[in-house]
């Protein structure tokens, strides 16, 4: 099966947002965090990190997750969350929806849908240190919308509680570099259309692998 998301390219009517970023005194978070990703013998690209495992596949230039497992949750989507679009140049963007199921403890049933747009929304310049700045840099912008639905049992109703969890992804690639040099992660928890509480996290470019 084939799977697609929206494609469009703006042209910007004036010129590409050229920035200048200086990470020299940024706090990183993560410093080490190592990804492994293989292909099993069934084809399907996994990505094992040290507390999940993820599934994906490629659907024409486009990379989906189809999965994830954690300790406590494990998630299959019917229709796949768009990762990333291939190649993405300044002023392109995408936009897909997903939705999935699972269990949560093993026992309590998870339903999840929403959408995720994905926008190369500038280009520049970057200082990550006094002697080392990187040119060619293109920011990426993700944000994608979830809402959440837990049950106590193993089926999810139309009465079931829900959050909503938006997920904003800011990740600056180098021309010549697979992985992004550094990432923001902000993730924020909606309830009843109150914030109930909000998580962050920095990537810098010690941390070859995503975090």
């Amino acid at each position: 099966e084939t799977y697609t998301c929206t494609d469009t390219l703006s042209l910007h009517d004036a010129l590409p947002i050229y920035m200048f970023w200086d990470f020299r005194d940024v706090d990183v978070l993560c410093e080490s965090y190592r990804i492994e990703y293989f292909k099993d013998t069934a084809g399907v690209i996994r990505g094992i990190e040290p507390y999940s495992m993820d599934r994906y596949m490629f659907s024409a230039d486009t990379l989906f997750q189809t999965g994830y497992e954690t300790p406590i949750l494990k998630i299959v989507y019917s229709r796949p969350l768009m990762k990333m679009k291939y190649p993405l140049s300044y002023g392109a963007h995408a936009v897909s929806d997903y939705k999935g199921r699972g269990l949560y403890c093993n026992r309590n049933a998870v339903d999840v849908r929403g959408n995720v747009r994905i926008e190369a929304d500038a280009t520049g310049r970057m200082a990550v240190s006094d002697r080392d700045t990187l040119d060619n840099v293109l920011r990426v912008h993700t944000i994608r919308t979830s809402s959440v639905g837990i049950e106590k049992d193993t089926i999810v109703r139309d009465t079931t509680d829900r959050q909503l969890e938006i997920y904003d992804i800011y990740q600056w690639f180098v021309r010549g570099w697979r992985y992004p040099v550094f990432e923001t992660h902000e993730i924020s928890y909606y309830h009843d259309s109150a914030l109930m509480r909000s998580e962050e996290r920095r990537v810098g470019k010690e941390c070859p692998y995503r975090c």
